[in-house]
């Protein structure tokens, strides 16, 4: 099983996150998460950019719960450590 860090790093690599992405990094319901990337979006429009359809940016998701991206890169190598540690016990 993946850490939290390491799904979160994957999602923002994505650069642009529908619903199912926020769901997954905030571990919330559907319902929040759209209502999450609605925020996204509207922020978009109101900073002058476009929206892809059913998208937002992830930097406005960052921005707008106070994530740092070092501080998930930094988590997801930690956790990627851990892993492979505990991978490499024996049994």
């Amino acid at each position: 099983m993946q850490g939290i860090n390491i799904v979160r790093e994957e999602i923002i690599f994505k650069q642009y996150l529908n619903k199912t992405d926020i769901r997954k990094f905030l571990q919330c319901s559907w319902d929040r998460a759209g209502e999450v990337l609605e925020r996204c979006r509207q922020k978009a429009v109101e900073d002058g950019y476009l929206n892809f359809e059913g998208k937002a940016y992830y930097k406005y998701l960052l921005e707008m719960f106070n994530f740092k991206e070092s501080d998930i890169h930094r988590m997801a190598k930690l956790e990627r450590q851990i892993q492979k540690e505990k991978d490499a016990l024996p049994d």
